[in-house]
């Protein structure tokens, strides 16, 4: 896509006919070094339990966020990105509040 920078998550399409909603691809490395780098400089070293709290919590978004691609969302313009942004933070709004959050793990 021209972008050099790491990639979090990516969309494939589907297709219909072969009853395939698409293809949502996550980068846990990506994840995994975005919470390392945030909580690093939040608050010095975290403890293991938060950073995997808050790895599954990232990943989880990333997941929001494809899901939100396959569902018709664009986030290349700053219009469409707004209201991307803000699906997502329902979304993840409403997975947080059920306690519905993946136990995503690195180990």
């Amino acid at each position: 896509m021209g972008d050099p920078t790491a990639t979090d998550v990516i969309t494939f399409e589907g297709d219909p006919l072969a009853e395939l909603a698409g293809e949502i691809c996550l980068s846990a490395d990506t994840a995994w070094s975005f919470v390392g780098a945030h909580l690093a400089r939040a608050r010095g070293r975290a403890p293991a339990a938060s950073l995997q709290n808050a790895f599954a919590t990232e990943l989880t978004l990333y997941l929001v966020h494809g899901w939100l691609h396959l569902a018709g969302y664009d986030d290349l313009q700053p219009a469409k990105k707004r209201r991307m942004r803000a699906a997502e933070a329902r979304a993840m709004k409403l997975l947080l509040s059920a306690g519905a959050v993946p136990a995503f793990r690195l180990l």
